[in-house]
């Protein structure tokens, strides 16, 4: 997404994916919305793909921003799941799902990977679940991740996800 005012040199910031093994086939996908520039990373990272995606948290200016927002996220995780690959797969999402995991972007994701069961380890009462892993993996296999402690200064909680 483009940061600063239209005073500031414009550059991209957002999300990345960072990798132990080499990456290969990187693609990123724009996505449709209202307020900020969104684009979904995908790459290969040996046998499995990776995907990061980052939805809008906020509608745009001239919409009830809380109550339309759940509508551009199902919008733009419709678009981001029409560009995944197939085979095995990781996602780490921050879905901004203000309305917790009932929303329709969480729901659509947990589906389109409900044959790879997942455990989850979230540190606090999470209530307002902002950031998720899902998995496609082999025939056998389970998904897990768990939240860090440490916010390193964020309002978000970094997620370690495996395959077992």
């Amino acid at each position: 997404m483009r940061n600063g005012s239209s005073l500031d040199p414009a550059e991209d910031r957002g999300s990345a994916i960072l990798s132990t093994i080499p990456l290969s086939a990187p693609i990123a996908v724009e996505l449709p919305g209202e307020r900020q520039r969104r684009v979904v990373i995908i790459a290969t990272a040996g046998p499995v793909s990776v995907a990061v995606v980052h939805l809008d948290a906020l509608g745009g200016g001239e919409r009830l921003r809380v109550l339309w927002t759940p509508w551009i996220r199902d919008v733009q995780i419709r678009t981001t799941a029409a560009a995944l690959p197939g085979g095995p797969l990781v996602i780490g999402a921050d879905l901004n799902t203000w309305h917790g995991r009932d929303e329709l972007a969480a729901r659509f994701l947990e589906q389109r990977f409900r044959e790879t069961p997942i455990s989850v380890d979230r540190q606090g009462l999470g209530l307002r679940v902002l950031d998720y892993m899902f998995f496609r993996a082999g025939p056998g296999q389970r998904g897990r991740y768990r939240q860090v402690e440490n916010r390193y200064g964020s309002d978000h909680r970094p997620l370690v996800g495996w395959i077992e």
